[in-house]
């Protein structure tokens, strides 16, 4: 540049543009697309890297449109070299209206407004597939779903997709008997190796994928006059990735049998040496150790235990909590773990809140003493009564979980009292439930050398009322006495160790949507 000469900003360094860039918003990438060909050039790989779909006000509060599919779509087909830029795309959380969930057919607000898009009726005319024409009939209605598959085929370079849980409910039933939608169809072409491809899709569409988040649906089961809900054939795919790193799934309530787990004639996955971090919903023990079975290197664990109590006769939904295969499948992943985060709750089907009532019984709670083997375990929430059982007094040395049980590596340690409504009669029986981490804390060094804090997730005291069995004489003030001289002598010994100690009142302080770490 000539001396005294003006610096442009297409004069400057590619570094220093990307440098400038990245400090923009979306809206100032648009513009600058307008400005100036060789700046749209730059402008558009950070203008299309992050795609984030919303929901659009129509008139009435409750109604929405999406907004920003179709264009992008219209975009991408028309000039596929600028997928390559898209990074991430994060998809509503929430589709329908509580009050419309059970409307039929599917609420106008889940169709797209614009007339059908004739670039996507040509691509998927191409495709000569089994569902071809359901899915050139979606397009045609305008379903959401059938436009999200076409551009789920056109991602080469995505790294993170994020989808609202009803993603799945909105599609027809193509596959009768396996329960497919169109989005599972489309997914097992592109991720598993056993089912045929699609022709005209970027090559290498997803394989890239890093990080895979499905939030839970609005409820866990639905019987919809044209969907009998079940996602397991559309989330089972992702476990086909080779790159990818993080998974947060929600399964529907309606599962297979641990025989029958994987895509109908596809091999189990190949282990998933990148996978680190795994959140699973509404799945239970005899599915739980497939899945492990193929992280060989996963670090982090949230596993979400659920008994639903109406509508589903499934063998393994019963109101047992197996410790046999729970530490069976959790063995798969011994060497490596470091953090495990397990919530259990009983719901029900109808409204989707949580039960209060009904034994559930712990099998062989013992089991649970092999976490103490667990080399690299640091970070641990766990139902209590998973690893004690609801039956005092203990009375066999394997079933005393404390103080042996926990990994001498072991930092931070949640107990909860997930599960105990449906499980203490007895006034006396919380104190007590207590107290069984007081022969861990008086040796905490011994077992735990370099333990840092305790969280305890109890309630307090509970109400004459919900005591199913009260002792006669018994006051509520009296237990709530009990229960604060253990939480008193818990005090003074975690003080004593030099920990921290948290203490909540059990689930009412804890939303059951969030986890403890």
């Amino acid at each position: 540049m000539a001396k005294g000469e003006a610096t442009t900003f297409l004069s400057l360094n590619e570094d220093v543009k990307h440098h400038i860039l990245s400090y923009l918003s979306k809206s100032d990438y648009h513009a600058l697309c307008l400005v100036h060909s060789a700046i749209r050039c730059l402008a558009e790989r950070y203008l299309y890297s992050s795609i984030d779909f919303t929901l659009k006000p129509v008139g009435d509060p409750n109604e929405r449109r999406f907004v920003h599919l179709l264009p992008l779509l219209r975009t991408v087909l028309r000039r596929p070299e600028l997928t390559n830029y898209i990074r991430a795309i994060t998809y509503p959380e929430k589709w329908w209206h509580s009050s419309r969930l059970w409307s039929h057919p599917a609420p106008e607000w889940a169709i797209l407004p614009d007339s059908p898009l004739q670039e996507a009726i040509a691509f998927v005319e191409t495709t000569a597939l089994p569902y071809t024409g359901s899915w050139i009939m979606g397009l045609r209605r305008g379903s959401v779903d059938a436009y999200l598959a076409v551009l789920l085929t056109q991602l080469p370079s995505l790294q993170r997709l994020s989808l609202g849980g009803d993603v799945f409910i909105q599609g027809d039933i193509i596959q009768s008997d396996s329960h497919a939608t169109l989005l599972g169809l489309v997914l097992r072409s592109l991720l598993v190796p056993s089912y045929p491809s699609i022709p005209g899709a970027q090559p290498g569409s997803l394989v890239r994928l890093q990080s895979i988040h499905l939030v839970r649906f609005l409820h866990p089961y639905f019987e919809i006059p044209r969907i009998k809900v079940q996602n397991t054939n559309e989330v089972l795919p992702f476990f086909y990735l080779p790159a990818i790193k993080s998974v947060d799934l929600s399964f529907s309530v309606v599962l297979p049998s641990p025989d029958e787990f994987w895509p109908t004639g596809s091999p189990t996955p190949v282990p998933l040496a990148k996978l680190t971090s795994l959140t699973l919903r509404d799945l239970r023990e005899p599915q739980l150790g497939r899945l492990l079975s193929i992280t060989p290197n996963l670090q982090s664990l949230h596993w979400e235990w659920n008994l639903y109590d109406e509508g589903l006769s499934l063998a393994y939904n019963v109101p047992v909590v197996d410790m046999d295969l729970i530490m069976s499948a959790l063995n798969h992943v011994k060497p490596t773990l470091t953090e495990l985060n397990i919530r259990a709750q009983h719901r029900s089907l109808s409204h989707g809140s949580m039960i209060s009532g009904g034994i559930i019984h712990v099998q062989n709670p013992g089991r649970a003493r092999e976490l103490a083997n667990f080399p690299r375990l640091t970070k641990l929430a766990i139902p209590l009564g998973f690893i004690t059982g609801f039956n005092l007094p203990l009375k066999a040395d394997n079933e005393h979980f404390f103080p042996g049980g926990l990994p001498r590596t072991l930092e931070y340690l949640t107990l909860t009292d997930d599960l105990f409504p449906n499980n203490i009669n007895d006034s006396r029986d919380g104190p007590a439930y207590l107290a069984l981490v007081l022969p861990w804390l008086q040796n905490l060094r011994t077992y735990t050398p370099g333990f840092k804090r305790l969280h305890i997730c109890f309630p307090i005291f509970v109400e004459e009322d919900d005591i199913a069995d009260v002792p006669e004489g018994e006051t509520s003030s009296d237990q709530e006495e009990r229960y604060e001289g253990v939480l008193g002598e818990i005090d003074r010994l975690a003080t004593c160790q030099g920990i921290e100690l948290f203490t909540t009142s059990g689930v009412q302080d804890f939303p059951a949507t969030e986890w403890y770490f």
